[in-house]
């Protein structure tokens, strides 16, 4: 491994000679000798162990890459002690290798600050469902079907995939494997998927009308997991819209903006058309669901109002 001090001298905190981690599945193990100075600035501070997979090894300045897991540290003392955190790792989405680096930081006012570093020379390539060949499409004047080649779960034989989908996004800003926000344009939900298996030719259609308008079109492969549906791989599209179907949605027809049930707001579940506020409070307290036929079991929610409300909502 390769370690890094910050700076030579007047160091508030850094890593001992001994630390390391562990990926599980979705869990991230990290461990680590620390040490702080004996300033009472020192012990004042908010600290954090962090995991990051960056394109790059690190050498100081801003961080680039995923930070996929982050353990909170509450230092007592500036005697060297020894840490060890199981959390949640928020893995990257995208099927390459990434170069490793834990980083010790402290947080002041919402900023950050690395104090120390350390690289790992092994490149960690996450074992996690992939889409393997292209992901071809077709638009014409209705509608536009996007066709992945192959879908795999790389995992051992006795490891089933959570329930996966695939989806197609609008994005406000290009995807890059990290969080990001914009609009579920369609989806299809796939199932669970045996390790060391894989589908082949999986479709998703979706109306031309709903690409009105829209920029960063990627496509998701995601995955359902302890902390949700997580985005495991992608891929951008570059989609022209044809002429005669610009025309149509360019009208009175509004694109419709989906409602996750997982996330809204119990306001923005209760401006659902066909949904009370009572009923929006049913669906938050059943959260988390595995997919939209999960609603039924809402009180107020029956299979008619089901079916209505596919239109609008998402996961």
């Amino acid at each position: 491994m390769d370690h890094i001090d910050i700076a030579e001298a007047g160091r508030e905190a850094w890593l001992g000679q001994s630390h390391g981690y562990r990926i599980a599945g979705d869990w991230a193990c990290l461990n680590a000798e620390l040490a702080l100075s004996e300033s009472s600035e020192a012990l004042a501070q908010q600290w954090a162990l962090q995991l990051w997979a960056c394109d790059q090894p690190y050498n100081g300045g801003e961080l680039q890459g995923t930070k996929i897991a982050e353990a909170t540290l509450d230092l007592q003392s500036s005697q060297p002690q020894h840490l060890y955190a199981e959390t949640f790792a928020r893995l990257p989405a995208g099927d390459r290798e990434y170069a490793m680096v834990l980083v010790l930081a402290s947080r002041t006012d919402g900023a950050e600050q690395v104090h120390d570093f350390a690289n790992y020379p092994a490149l960690e390539h996450f074992h996690v469902p992939a889409l393997r060949g292209d992901v071809r499409h077709a638009l014409d004047e209705e509608q536009l079907t996007l066709r992945a080649e192959r879908i795999e779960n790389p995992r051992t034989e006795e490891n089933l995939s959570g329930t996966l989908a695939l989806e197609l996004w609008a994005l406000d800003a290009p995807y890059r494997g990290e969080q990001f926000s914009g609009s579920a344009l369609a989806g299809v939900e796939l199932g669970r998927l045996a390790g060391q298996a894989a589908w082949q030719d999986v479709e998703l259609r979706v109306s031309a009308g709903a690409l009105a308008g829209r920029s960063n079109l990627t496509v998701m492969l995601r995955e359902w997991t302890a902390s949700g549906y997580v985005t495991r791989d992608y891929r951008e599209l570059a989609v022209s819209l044809p002429l005669a179907a610009a025309e149509v949605v360019t009208g009175a027809q509004p694109t419709v903006e989906l409602v996750s049930v997982q996330h809204a707001t119990l306001e923005v579940l209760a401006a659902v058309p066909g949904l009370s506020r009572k009923v929006a409070q049913e669906i938050i307290k059943a959260r988390p669901f595995g997919a939209l036929e999960e609603l039924i079991r809402v009180r107020g929610i029956g299979e008619k109002t089901l079916r209505k409300l596919r239109g609008v909502l998402t996961l």
